[in-house]
């Protein structure tokens, strides 16, 4: 997780694949969904720990 937030900068620093729209929204799309994934596994991974 979080290859996508290096990639994105990656991106934007070096101008790699600007032109292309899959990855001008892909790559931000991602990221997107690896922040939530992480705070979706850390609310229920809280909630297990606080139950056992």
């Amino acid at each position: 997780m979080g290859g996508a937030l290096g990639s994105w900068i990656g991106m934007k620093m070096y101008r790699h694949k600007t032109k292309n729209m899959t990855f001008v929204v892909g790559v931000p799309a991602l990221f997107f969904f690896n922040v939530v994934s992480v705070l979706l596994c850390s609310k229920v991974f809280a909630i297990v720990e606080y139950r056992a």
